[in-house]
């Protein structure tokens, strides 16, 4: 009762999202998204909302909106350049990526979000590359050692990628990581 309406909102949405119900979550945000069109957590949640319904292009509507209210916003940059990705336009995914990182440069995951790109172009030593700056930031990034393991079978560098996943299960703190 003392949540505001746009609180009410994203947890409604929430909600209907955990209970499987995407008609109803998508008619709550697409509320949140009328009621404040210039927020751009409401833009940037209906952006997300659309790149799980894999609509890569409502989602890239929504997510530049939520951009260009607040260029500083960095998720939304992350999920840009993922649906861009996924749409193949992948000058504008380095763009979004790009733009990420200069945003958190701090952060390892906008580097293994880029990465993540340069491997599925077939650009694999950049991905190495990219994946170990977010290494160097938290060496505990486990997404970025599957990566480069990935990346080095891709260039038939076998021996390599066993390295370094026995390096990494050797490092896994837990079933899921070793797995």
């Amino acid at each position: 009762d003392k949540s505001s309406e746009g609180e009410k909102l994203i947890i409604w949405a929430l909600k209907a999202g955990v209970d499987g119900n995407q008609k109803q979550q998508e008619e709550y945000l697409k509320k949140l998204v009328d009621l404040y069109p210039d927020d751009e957590r409401a833009q940037g949640q209906l952006g997300q909302f659309y790149f799980g319904q894999q609509k890569y292009d409502l989602a890239v509507q929504y997510l530049k909106k939520s951009t260009e209210i607040n260029p500083q916003y960095s998720s939304s940059y992350n999920m840009l350049g993922y649906s861009y990705r996924n749409l193949e336009n992948y000058d504008e995914a380095e763009k979004s990526f790009k733009k990420y990182i200069e945003l958190i440069p701090d952060d390892p995951n906008p580097y293994d979000s880029y990465a993540e790109m340069l491997s599925k172009q077939g650009r694999y030593e950049e991905s190495i590359a990219q994946y170990k700056k977010a290494l160097e930031i938290n060496p505990d990034f486990f997404a970025s050692h599957m990566g480069v393991s990935n990346d080095l079978i891709y260039l038939n560098r076998y021996d390599d990628a066993k390295m370094n996943c026995d390096e990494s299960y050797a490092m896994a703190k837990n079933d899921g990581e070793r797995r």
